[in-house]
């Protein structure tokens, strides 16, 4: 079951994963509810981070994220998506992606924006739980 976390934001509408495995418990738990809302895991990047070697396969960690589709009363949802830059499709969607941006029909307004020289701040601020949302370091 995932921890439940006082979110100062109310959670939500979509979370989109890019760690994987315990971070999509994590995830899961800060949706709104009882609104539609989805956790999207693409990849399982924790397994670079991590001090010992792990296994690089994702089936395991992306059925436990799909598996609590079956929970379908709580209209929380969750999916997986897979694609690479030599993937035929990664060029159309991300055509796709960034004409429902232009749109408006995806919301990326940008929190707050850092200096590169300010990341370690950016770092307590989200551990702080203030930190959620669009953040923008400008690396120039």
């Amino acid at each position: 079951m995932p921890p439940s976390r006082p979110w100062a934001g109310g959670g939500g509408q979509a979370v989109f994963d890019p760690l994987g495995f315990e971070s999509w418990d994590e995830s899961y738990s800060i949706l709104k509810s009882p609104e539609p809302s989805i956790v999207v895991g693409y990849s399982g990047n924790k397994v670079l981070l991590a001090d010992k070697p792990q296994p690089r396969s994702i089936v395991l960690p992306a059925v436990k994220l799909l598996a609590w589709n079956a929970k379908f009363w709580i209209r929380k949802r969750t999916m997986f998506y897979a694609i690479s830059r030599d993937h035929k499709a990664f060029e159309p969607e991300l055509e796709a992606l960034s004409e429902l941006l232009h749109e408006g029909k995806i919301d990326a307004s940008i929190k707050r924006g850092f200096d590169l020289e300010d990341v370690p701040v950016a770092h307590r601020d989200w551990l702080k739980l203030t930190g959620m949302g669009l953040i923008v370091v400008k690396a120039s």
